[in-house]
């Protein structure tokens, strides 16, 4: 009888010791990230430059820059976005520009500098 005591007490302590050794790894493994902020307004200018898209929007708070960028400063590289993405974000902005429809713009800001994340058009 003590031996059964003793192995049960033995597995419930096992199955604690995992239970809080995951919930430790798993918070430990997630990523601290800033917050993203959406903003509306028209599309005024469309530029690429190697690596690099800007997008120009006419916003409540007056006209404002995002970007997205292949390779950002290292304290910013989370933000980086491959050429692909790049090329359709630039798409969906010359569409808002030509179209004169608003563009909406999820960002994160890094350094002063409005890091693209989204990008949609709305009616």
């Amino acid at each position: 009888m003590m031996i059964n005591s003793m192995v049960t007490k033995i597995r419930g302590m096992s199955a604690f010791v995992a239970v809080a050794s995951g919930l430790a790894l798993a918070s430990a493994s997630v990523p601290a990230s800033a917050a993203v902020t959406g903003i509306s307004g028209t599309c005024t200018d469309v530029e690429y430059t190697t690596g690099q898209l800007l997008i120009q929007l006419n916003t409540a708070n007056g006209v404002v820059n995002y970007v997205a960028a292949t390779t950002p400063p290292s304290n910013c590289s989370s933000y980086a976005r491959p050429l692909d993405t790049q090329k359709m974000f630039m798409s969906l902005a010359q569409a808002a520009l030509l179209s004169g429809k608003t563009m909406v713009i999820y960002y994160t800001n890094c350094n002063t500098v409005n890091y693209i994340t989204t990008v949609d058009i709305t009616t």
